[in-house]
């Protein structure tokens, strides 16, 4: 059943805007455990799909993978005797980071709203508040008369200087080692306006660029999840202060996780094998935003045009199963998995609605972007919503914060004001949430994605 808003966005996040309208190799140590689901698309359902093309939305059996590339790439280049496939460069695309001016895809630049950034700066615990509105991140963006959301206001407010004590706080690292704790701090800084604070903790999460989430207790970066996204949340930061540097260096991890044919995001192991890995719906849209970020346009639509694939692979799953597969093995095509990183179900109410509202929200940052097919990009993260829209728990989950962004995005103020009500609702987490990785990871990400789509609605406003 899908969400049913009892406020409408103006409520949650401000006036409504008056001129709204209305790839895969089956690995032997894996696989044996998983089945094809029921409209699974394998490789040789995709045989005609070359980079931007979707795959067959037909349903198939399993082949033995020679026929085609999974989720993108030329059948040709899976067959030809020319390839070594173990030896495929892993060299992720040339970036250039210009050090004069924020990323040309990046979202917008920290929040300067000055009534909020006076009531959070004032905390006396902040060790390191500094000036909000840093001049090296250009002019203030036109949103100073724009109506503000009390509940968001107060939500920040008491997650700021709860992070600020922790990981500004030297005896408090010292004593806690585990990238769930710093990932996310800098960019929900630059939310909040504390951009000094931002710069400090971006130092201590750059402490672990060499491990992103290998060895965290997070379960969303433990190895049956996705290692590489510490990296995206540093490289954004990174990108936002113009460290182009720890930039460059979290967007080659990334890359190490992409499939040099099909381009698309891998998890539990970097890239090593042509047909040895295991793809993934929300890995991709990692690297895909990571591109983006560092201005790897190429790199980004390939990217997006993979998420496209794997979306119409799913066509028939949407339908009948009422569900979304999210990995695939390049022989045995969408995967059943064990666990819930392979499967969003419209019949759970207890499903990681992340995993395709991050995706949603990337093809629509791509469709504004100026890029071929934008138009096909919105409309992939527009199926993508409606499909969480019948998702029985997403209102109530605490994973569906970047779905509240992405509504924003694609102008459903209804589905964001929904999210957004029940997740403010729930008030302002206490001080012993930020004891534990996860639930510190999780107050940091609910922060940024919240005042993300409050701001790009103010935005929107100005205008």
């Amino acid at each position: 059943m899908g969400c049913k808003c009892a406020k409408s966005l103006v409520a949650v996040l401000g006036k409504r805007p008056s001129n709204q309208d209305p790839d895969g190799g089956a690995s032997s140590s894996s696989s044996s455990s998983r089945t094809p689901s029921a409209g699974a698309v394998t490789p040789a359902s995709a045989a005609s799909a070359s980079r931007g093309n979707d795959f067959s939305q037909c349903e198939a059996k399993p082949t033995d993978g020679s026929a085609a590339v999974v989720a993108g790439g030329s059948a040709s280049a899976a067959t030809t005797e020319v390839w070594d496939v173990d030896e495929v460069p892993m060299e992720p695309p040339s970036v250039a980071l210009p050090a004069s001016a924020p990323m040309y895809f990046a979202s917008r630049g920290p929040s300067t709203n000055s009534a909020a950034a006076s009531e959070l700066a004032s905390d006396a615990s902040t060790t390191c508040s500094g000036s909000l509105a840093d001049p090296s991140l250009g002019p203030s963006e036109p949103v100073a008369a724009a109506a503000s959301s009390p509940a968001l206001d107060r939500f920040r407010a008491a997650v700021a200087p709860q992070l600020v004590r922790r990981v500004l706080n030297r005896q408090w690292v010292d004593q806690h080692h585990d990238v769930g704790y710093y990932c996310k701090a800098p960019l929900a800084f630059l939310e909040v306006g504390r951009v000094s604070d931002a710069r400090v903790a971006l130092e201590e999460a750059s402490r672990y660029i060499s491990t992103g989430g290998f060895g965290s207790g997070c379960s969303a970066y433990a190895e049956e999840a996705h290692v590489q996204l510490p990296w995206l949340w540093i490289c954004w930061a990174a990108s936002q202060l113009q460290r182009e540097d720890l930039a460059s260096a979290c967007f080659e991890k990334i890359c190490s996780f992409r499939h040099p044919v099909t381009d698309s995001g891998l998890v539990r192991r970097p890239y090593h094998s042509f047909r040895d890995f295991e793809g993934d719906f929300f890995a991709t849209a990692v690297l895909c935003k990571a591109a983006m970020l560092c201005q790897s346009t190429a790199l980004a639509a390939a990217a997006g045009d993979s998420l496209l694939r794997v979306l119409a692979a799913n066509s028939i799953n949407m339908i009948r199963r009422r569900q979304f597969c999210t990995r695939w093995h390049w022989d045995i095509g969408l995967l059943d998995g064990p666990d819930k990183f392979y499967c969003v179900s419209q019949d759970s109410s207890a499903g990681l609605y992340y995993l395709l509202g991050f995706p949603a929200v990337v093809l629509l940052e791509l469709s504004m972007a100026r890029v071929a097919s934008s138009r096909t990009y919105r409309e992939g993260a527009e199926r993508l919503l409606e499909f969480l829209k019948g998702c029985r728990g997403l209102c109530s989950s605490p994973s569906a914060h970047v779905v509240a962004y992405a509504a924003v995005l694609a102008q459903d103020n209804d589905l964001a004001a929904a999210i957004t009500e029940s997740l403010l609702a729930a008030g302002e987490p206490g001080s012993e949430t930020f004891d534990v990785a996860d639930a510190m990871d999780q107050a940091a990400e609910t922060v940024i994605w919240l005042s993300q789509a409050h701001n790009h609605l103010r935005r929107t406003i100005s205008l």
